[in-house]
């Protein structure tokens, strides 16, 4: 008993850390390791969102094409019924009517 004791050692509570062996630095790695399992949680929240979002965008895309590929097919029919309908009278105005329905597209 004669001895000085070691810095830091506290009677009793046994190995380890010490409460002064707690500094600046252990007390912020302790508080990140709670705080690093709360942002793996939201990160994982996070990435499962997203792939929500990313499916519903290509199912919103490929609905999209879809009916564009619609669009223009009956745009297509409409073109051919009145190129048919066309009779000499009303030619020119056929071709006049399918020039400009040609810039449109």
């Amino acid at each position: 008993m004669g001895r000085p004791e070691c810095p830091g050692r506290v009677r009793g509570v046994g190995f380890g850390i010490t409460p002064s062996g707690r500094n600046a630095t252990n007390l912020l790695q302790f508080a990140l390791t709670s705080s690093s399992s709360r942002t793996t949680l939201r990160i994982l929240e996070l990435e499962t969102s997203y792939e929500q979002l990313r499916k519903q965008v290509a199912q919103s895309e490929a609905r999209h094409r879809e009916e564009l590929a619609q669009s223009e097919a009956r745009h297509q029919q409409q073109m051919a019924d009145m190129m048919t309908s066309a009779t000499p009278e009303n030619a020119a105005e056929g071709r006049f009517i399918a020039a400009f329905l040609k810039t449109q597209l």
